[in-house]
């Protein structure tokens, strides 16, 4: 899914190591905003992570590229926010529904 606490990292300007899913790909780019590991892969993880704690330079960079990429994606205004949140919302209704009946 659309982890919230991705979204909030990248807002306040820190880079992001996570696993390949929800996400990964449209707003965290592996090696731009932060790190993206196979999931079940504790080692790619530790090791980014490590990577990430060893490199303060990276950290700042990949932080500065996750806030403006992140903003550029959020809306203007509530009405739009919740405009979109509904229509996303509807959309996975309408997913479930349609594996449901399968």
């Amino acid at each position: 899914g659309w982890g919230r606490v991705v979204v909030e990292a990248m807002v306040a300007g820190l880079p992001v190591v996570m696993t390949d899913v929800g996400l990964a790909g449209e707003l965290v780019r592996n090696g731009r905003e932060g790190f993206i590991v196979a999931v079940n892969d504790e080692k790619g993880f530790a090791d980014a992570l490590a990577t990430m704690a060893g490199d303060r330079v990276l950290r700042i960079r990949m932080g500065i590229r996750a806030k403006h990429t992140v903003s550029e994606c959020l809306t203007n205004s509530r009405e739009e926010y919740l405009a979109e949140y509904r229509a996303s919302f509807v959309r996975l209704v309408g997913a479930k529904k349609s594996l449901v009946s399968r």
